[in-house]
């Protein structure tokens, strides 16, 4: 069985090559076993499917220590990376910097992490509230500053949907506070991606 360390080097190389990583979200070792058996790279630690695991609507009713359980459990029955849901932080800057100790320990190659201020529930096309720009920016430094391993990915994810401007400069400023990737809305639609390639 890899190390969390090598699958966080793996992820970052697979990242690096010019084919896309598809990673599908699952919340049970027995279909991210399935996953890998089939040929997958990596595997999409989801909130959303945990919620709905747990008979819940997604809506962040599942504390960070029920998250921090499931990706344990995911990270350790496989030799594939596990990209994780860390959902806002579960809280404030304090709560990050906590929620960051906790995947890393669960042995989890990336998480992603959002900005809005509470989970109302997975609508793509509706309209989210969402902190401001310098308060995620600031979970973000508080994430990369926790970190102990640098191989684990840090993906800052935006559900600013009403203007694409804010949402790109939200994303560039995340990037240059240390995150390693950001989380493209599909309700972004194909202009708001063009925008984000430039």
């Amino acid at each position: 069985m890899k190390s969390a360390t090598e699958k966080r080097k793996l992820l970052r190389q697979l990242l690096a090559g010019s084919d896309i990583v598809m990673a599908p979200s699952c919340g049970t070792p027995l279909e991210a076993r399935q996953i890998e058996d089939i040929g997958f790279m990596a595997i999409h630690g989801s909130g959303s499917v945990a919620h709905q695991q747990a008979g819940y609507q997604d809506a962040g009713l599942l504390t960070m220590t029920d998250m921090v359980q499931r990706m344990t459990v995911l990270s350790e029955c496989l030799d594939i990376p596990v990209i994780a849901d860390m959902d806002t932080g579960f809280g404030n800057v304090a709560n990050v910097v906590r929620s960051v100790r906790e995947y890393e320990r669960a042995g989890v190659a990336a998480f992603h992490l959002e900005d809005t201020v509470a989970k109302v529930g997975f609508a793509e096309h509706s309209e989210v509230e969402v902190i401001s720009r310098t308060e995620m920016v600031n979970k973000i430094k508080a994430a990369v500053d926790t970190r102990t391993d640098e191989s684990m990915m840090i993906i800052a994810r935006s559900e600013n949907r009403t203007d694409l401007n804010e949402f790109i400069e939200r994303n560039a400023e995340c990037i240059e506070a240390g995150a390693d990737g950001c989380w493209t809305s599909g309700a972004l639609g194909q202009e708001g991606i063009q925008a984000l390639r430039k």
